[in-house]
């Protein structure tokens, strides 16, 4: 299983997530009809981990998950519960999470705003 996969079976399978964002989990990008609440996420860098033995058994991949909801609270719920979903858990490719960065911003457009909040999660897995 990638961990691309295994990121998406978690969230899916996650009681806290589904129970705010439903099915609405998106990698890269949510469609223009998506309704709030929901999660986009996107790996943003991934770094061999290299030996001296040779090459890169593990990579080490950061993935960023935005939040999108109609209010402040929504926002951080849900990204609290991606967190609680994802970190130092077992994903079906054996990676862990290990939380890096907590983000809050307003998207000031369209109008009326929507609030998000991002959490940037590491991941430590095979190639």
């Amino acid at each position: 299983m990638t961990l691309d996969e295994a990121i998406f079976t978690a969230l899916s399978a996650h009681a806290g997530v589904t129970a705010i964002a439903g099915d609405r989990s998106y990698p890269v990008q949510a469609p223009q009809s998506a309704a709030l609440p929901f999660v986009v996420w996107q790996r943003v860098s991934t770094s061999p981990i290299n030996s001296h033995d040779g090459p890169a058994a593990l990579d080490q991949t950061s993935v960023q998950f935005a939040c999108f909801a109609a209010t402040f609270t929504a926002a951080h719920d849900l990204r609290n519960a991606i967190r609680a979903a994802l970190e130092d858990v077992a994903l079906g490719n054996s990676a862990r999470g290990i939380v890096t960065n907590i983000r809050d911003t307003v998207e000031n457009e369209p109008v009326p705003p929507v609030f998000r909040s991002d959490v940037d999660i590491d991941f430590i897995a095979a190639p």
